[in-house]
């Protein structure tokens, strides 16, 4: 009699648990990823020596909690807007310089500087919010 030994047969390889790690793998890095467009905002600090060296006085603007403050009134970011556009208009190289108070949100003031860069003023400076010994 002729025995046929068996031999043992191939197991295959699935190929789902590998499809389930790319697929997971994927998804982390889509959530991992920032796919947020970076740029720079150029800005300088403004020393006594920036505010005074123009002859044309800079506009200052104060960023409070609530709304924006110009020429020791409160105004909307709209009304802010348009007065800079109508003094842009006059003035070439206008000159503003954002002032900040303490807490105010960066995004705040970010969107502040892209509205002013949007209205073509080149010339933006950030100047430090007074402390308390300062007044």
């Amino acid at each position: 009699m002729f025995i046929q030994a068996s031999l043992p047969r191939k197991r295959q390889l699935s190929m789902t648990p590998l499809i389930d790690v790319v697929f997971i793998l994927l998804l982390f890095f889509m959530l991992a990823s920032s796919f947020i467009e970076w740029r720079e905002i150029d800005l300088s600090m403004a020393g006594e020596s920036a505010v005074t060296s123009s002859d044309k006085s800079p506009l200052v603007v104060q960023l409070s909690q609530d709304n924006f403050l110009f020429r020791g009134e409160s105004v909307s970011l709209d009304q802010l807007l348009e007065y800079v556009a109508s003094e842009l208009a006059n003035q070439a190289d206008l000159q503003i310089v954002v002032q900040p108070q303490a807490n105010i949100p960066l995004q705040k003031m970010v969107m502040l500087l892209d509205q002013l860069r949007a209205l073509g003023v080149k010339q933006v400076s950030l100047l430090r919010a007074p402390t308390k010994e300062q007044g």
